[in-house]
């Protein structure tokens, strides 16, 4: 919060909108689908639905996202793509400040007019690419396979 009142205080336009339990989805649907960037969670290193649904609505999103995984396991395919402008607690007032300036000057602009959030978003969270992969794993498993051998089969093309 101190990041984006200093923002504030040097003449960005920014509105924040805090998510609330009791507000309804469609609402917070529309404020992102009337904004310019969203910024999804700065602490935790993993991207959440607020993350999912400004990718589908094309919006550039500013999330804090640990690429790495527990005990050297390779980095999961769909982190390798993931077109999020990360940071974290230690560089947000940066990059956000950066993000904004690129947004202002129309160097995003080509992103979005490209759809690439939008894409990524429907390759991985669309309800048919979730039940394709489902129905490849689901039938993997019957046949006796572990889930890391299923894994690898899937995203090591």
């Amino acid at each position: 919060l101190q990041s984006i009142n200093r923002l504030i205080k040097e003449g960005y336009d920014i509105e924040l909108i805090h998510f609330d339990k009791n507000i309804p989805n469609k609402k917070y649907i529309k404020f992102m689908n009337n904004s310019h960037l969203v910024v999804d969670q700065i602490n935790y290193g993993r991207y959440g639905s607020t993350t999912r649904e400004a990718l589908m609505l094309n919006k550039p999103v500013v999330c804090n996202l640990s690429k790495s995984e527990p005990n050297n396991f390779r980095t999961l395919e769909s982190f390798s793509s993931i077109p999020i402008i990360s940071c974290n607690e230690n560089n947000f007032y940066k990059i956000l400040k950066n993000t904004i300036e690129s947004i202002y000057s129309g160097k995003i602009n080509e992103k979005i007019k490209n759809n690439v959030y939008r894409d990524y978003a429907l390759k991985w969270f669309s309800a048919d690419s979730c039940a394709e992969r489902f129905e490849i794993v689901y039938d993997k498993l019957q046949e006796g396979k572990f889930p890391r051998e299923i894994e690898k089969e899937m995203f090591n093309k």
